[in-house]
């Protein structure tokens, strides 16, 4: 388990006992760029080294939906020229980057995308 560790007090878990006196965490109500990828893979969605890459893409607003099933990343400035469609057909990911073409796994841009419906969908939970 990875913790999270913030001197801005808002990021911060709170936590609880349950009957045994075991401490358990509390979800938070809102998640953020500085949290989502805690609770995204807390939750058991988040696996790889990729996830670095796609929380920068969340972070520098890269992900933008096109459709209710497509979206697209935009180039990070200095990194990249490219802007890649990812798009969402049954419950599963294809994107236009070489890395999914090549190994037809989840790549950066698709778990950004997740990563960024994920955090909606919990923020927009209550």
């Amino acid at each position: 388990m990875h913790e999270i560790k913030t001197s801005q007090p808002d990021y911060k878990l709170t936590t609880t006992k349950d009957f045994s006196g075991n401490q358990i965490e509390k979800e938070p109500k809102k998640i953020n760029v500085h949290t989502m990828c805690y609770w995204f893979e807390k939750k058991g969605y988040l696996l790889g080294t990729k996830k670095g890459k796609a929380k920068r893409f969340v972070e520098l607003n890269c992900i933008s939906k096109i459709k209710e099933t497509e979206f697209e990343c935009a180039p990070v400035p200095g990194y990249n020229k490219t802007t890649y469609t990812i798009k969402k057909e049954n419950n599963c990911f294809s994107c236009t980057c070489q890395a999914f073409k090549r190994n037809q796994q989840r790549c950066s841009h698709i778990m950004a995308v997740q990563l960024k419906l994920f955090m909606e969908r919990w923020n927009g939970r209550n």
